[in-house]
C-alpha cells in the first residue's frame, strides 16, 4: 500500500493539510469486501477475501473511483453489476481537490457534505479541515448513515470534527439553524440544481458540485459555484474533470432509460453518415470534451454503446418528459470504420441535433469544459455560456 500512498502524494499540491489527509485517511479502511471498478463501459468485480486480496488492496487505494452498490443493492448481493451505480466512493485525488478548494476559502466555518457514501469523504474532509471548520455529513438513507457512522467510529478522523446525521436536506428537511458556509454535494447532479443546495447556503458561500448531463451521466466534472446575494442563484466554473463514476448519480432526478426500440429493423429513416470527423465518437483515455459539450447542447438525450462481433452500436434515446412517442437513433459502425449507417425512429431527429452541436463546438475552436460558465437557479434550472463575447448564453435543459 505504501507505493500507492506515495503516488497520491506526488499528485498532491503543496497544500500540507490535503497531503497529510492522504496518509491519515486510507480509502481501503472505508470499503466493503466487494467493490466494482469502472473499466471503460464495464465494471470489474474485486473481492477482498480470496486470492485477489493484493489486487483489491492496490485498487482500493488507487486513483480509480469504486462502486459499492448498484440500483440501491450492495454489489456483493448480485453476480453482476446493475444498471445504475448508486453508491460510489471517490479516490483520494478527488478528495484532495475538494479539500484544497475548501481550505482556500477565507474564514471558512460550517461545512455540509451531502451524501455519506462509505464515510470516506467525510473522514477525509474532517481531517483536512481539522482545527478550523466543522463538517456535518447528511445522509438520507438510514442504512448508509449507520454503516458510515460505524466506519467513522472505527477508523476515526484524527483531530477532525465530523458529525453524521440521518437527514434528507435535498428532499426538503430543515438544513440547520443557520446557512452553511460551504456545501459539498456527494451526488453527481444531472441537468438540474436542487434548490436546497442554494437556499441552505449563505450569500457568497461555495458549493462544490459534481455535475454531469443526461447524455453521458458518467462523464463528471467538479463545479465550484458561488451563491448570489439573494440566494436565488449560484454561478460556477468547472475546476476539474472527475474519474468516471467518481460520484453516484442522483437517481431521484436522473431521467430513466426506456426499453430499447426495435432498431434497425423498423427504422423509418436510414442515412449514411459520410466520413465522421476524427474524435467525434472516439473512446479516449483523456476527458472526452466533445461528448461533454454535446451533452450540454442536446438536453433530454442519453447515449449508450454496445458491441457485437463485427460492429460498434451507438444508440441515442430521447428522454423528453411527457413525450407521446418514443424516439431512438442508432449508429452502426464496423469496427475501425469512420462511416456507417444511421437508423432513426420517432419524431425527434437526434442525429441532426448531435451533429449540429458537435459542429458548433468545432466552429468555436473546440473550447474545453473549463471555458463554460454555469449558472444554477434555486428553482432547478441550469444555464451555461462560454466566457467569450463571441457567443450569447445558450439555454440548458428547462427547469
Amino acid at each position: 500500500m505504501r507505493h500507492v500512498v506515495e503516488e497520491h502524494m506526488r499528485q498532491a499540491s503543496t497544500n500540507t493539510r490535503a497531503r497529510d489527509s492522504v496518509r491519515a485517511c486510507q480509502r481501503a479502511d472505508f470499503l466493503p469486501r466487494t467493490v466494482w471498478q469502472p473499466s471503460g463501459p464495464f465494471f470489474r468485480r474485486l473481492d477482498r477475501d480470496g486470492p485477489a486480496h493484493r489486487t483489491w488492496l492496490r485498487i482500493a487505494n488507487s486513483a480509480s473511483a469504486l462502486v459499492t452498490e448498484f440500483d440501491d443493492e450492495p454489489a456483493v448481493e448480485r453476480d453482476g453489476p446493475g444498471r445504475i451505480p448508486t453508491v460510489c466512493v471517490p479516490p483520494a485525488t478527488v478528495m484532495m481537490s475538494i479539500a484544497e478548494q475548501l481550505v482556500a476559502i477565507p474564514g471558512l466555518g460550517r461545512v455540509l457534505q451531502v451524501g455519506a457514501a462509505s464515510g470516506y469523504p467525510a473522514a477525509f474532509l474532517g481531517h483536512a479541515l481539522r482545527g478550523r471548520s466543522a463538517v456535518t455529513c447528511a445522509e438520507p438513507r438510514s442504512d448508509l448513515a449507520r454503516r458510515a457512522a460505524e466506519r467513522l467510529d472505527e477508523h476515526g478522523t484524527g483531530e477532525g470534527d465530523v458529525r453524521l446525521e440521518h437527514a434528507d436536506f435535498l428532499g426538503g428537511e430543515p438544513c440547520g439553524e443557520r446557512p452553511w458556509d460551504a456545501i459539498v454535494a456527494g451526488l453527481a447532479l444531472t441537468g438540474h440544481m436542487p434548490g436546497p443546495l442554494i437556499r441552505c447556503a449563505r450569500p457568497g458561500a461555495v458549493l462544490l458540485v459534481p455535475y454531469a448531463s443526461d447524455y453521458a451521466p458518467d462523464l463528471q466534472v467538479l463545479v465550484r459555484f458561488v451563491v448570489g446575494l439573494d440566494r436565488d442563484r449560484a454561478e460556477g466554473r468547472i475546476v476539474e474533470h472527475l474519474p468516471r463514476h467518481a460520484f453516484a448519480q442522483d437517481t431521484h432526478r436522473l431521467l430513466p432509460l426506456p426499453a430499447p426500440g426495435p432498431l434497425p429493423r423498423d427504422a423509418d429513416r436510414v442515412t449514411d453518415t459520410g466520413l465522421l470527423p476524427g474524435g467525434f465518437l472516439a473512446r479516449t483515455t483523456g476527458f472526452p470534451s466533445a461528448q461533454f459539450v454535446i451533452g450540454l447542447r442536446v438536453p433530454h438525450c442519453r447515449m449508450t454503446e454496445s458491441w457485437d462481433r463485427d460492429h460498434r452500436l451507438i444508440r441515442w434515446t430521447d428522454l423528453t418528459p411527457g413525450a407521446t412517442e418514443p424516439s431512438f437513433t442508432e449508429l452502426k459502425l464496423a469496427h475501425g470504420a469512420r462511416r456507417g449507417l444511421v437508423y432513426e425512429v420517432g419524431p425527434r431527429r437526434l442525429w441532426e441535433e448531435i451533429t449540429r452541436a458537435h459542429q458548433w463546438w468545432l466552429n468555436l475552436g473546440k473550447p474545453p469544459p473549463s471555458r463554460f460558465v454555469i449558472t444554477a437557479y434555486a428553482q432547478g434550472e441550469i444555464r451555461y455560456a462560454l466566457d467569450t463575447p463571441m457567443t450569447a448564453a445558450a439555454p440548458g435543459p428547462p427547469p
